[in-house]
């Protein structure tokens, strides 16, 4: 079942309450409209939409899939659909945890919220597809400016329908690892600087790879660091 709403204030709000009233879904229902007027991302950050681009809340059930993979599934999911409009494996990357980004600049293209609610979870996807917002203090970017193609107005539906097709085939943890740490943008080695959203804790290490929840794994100066939910941003590569 695809919701299809006019306007709304936010797709993840919608179904969230839809759900907490009892509303009967199912496995890979979703909500999708053109116009958010108040669209949420990470950290409770505004996502700002744009007529054009997509805007879908998902109703997943976890499966054998650990909650905490969902994000990063999804995360890949996305960028797999990307390559099927003219994207090349060398251009787009995905930045822990999810987010989705330019190779080379890190411009943001799409971005994940997954929440659960009762026993089932519910997945806010954004992707700039034909036009990239401007927001104050981060970089963005787009499928149309990665691809140079004049995408139809249609392009939010079609690039739902195949990600709901990419999302119906549930991965081996063990692949999705793989396949994760062959599209990470943050690398072995890497210098990064992290931030926790709640505590403000600050502090500094080097990427060493990521562990069995999708957690990012770093040396620091006082010992081996687990990451699970902290901001991160690149300071240099080795």
């Amino acid at each position: 079942m695809k919701i299809q709403l006019k306007s709304v204030e936010s797709t993840q709000a919608f179904l969230k309450e839809k759900v907490l009233e009892g509303g009967v879904f199912q496995h890979l229902d979703c909500v999708v409209s053109p116009v958010q007027t108040a669209g949420l991302g990470r950290q409770g950050r505004p996502w700002i939409a744009e007529s054009g681009n997509l805007h879908a809340s998902l109703y997943l059930h976890p499966g054998q899939l650990p909650l905490t993979w969902i994000p990063l599934w999804i995360g890949v999911s996305v960028a797999r659909v990307m390559l099927e409009y003219g994207v090349t494996r060398e251009q787009v990357r995905i930045k822990w945890p999810n987010d989705v980004v330019d190779a080379g600049s890190g411009a943001k293209i799409a971005g994940v919220l997954c929440e659960k609610v009762q026993r089932i979870v519910i997945a806010g996807v954004g992707v700039n597809l034909r036009s990239a917002p401007q927001v104050q203090g981060r970089i963005t970017t787009s499928l149309a400016d990665l691809t140079g193609l004049a995408l139809p107005p249609e392009i939010p539906d079609d690039f739902l329908d195949r990600l709901l097709a990419e999302l119906k085939f549930e991965p081996y943890l063990r692949v999705l690892k793989k396949t994760y740490e062959d599209w990470a943008w943050f690398r072995p080695g890497d210098s990064v600087r992290f931030e926790d959203a709640i505590t403000r804790e600050e502090g500094h290490g080097r990427v060493i790879g990521y562990g069995e929840f999708g957690e990012m794994i770093l040396s620091t100066a006082t010992g081996e660091r687990r990451l699970l939910s902290e901001e991160v941003h690149l300071k240099s590569r080795s």
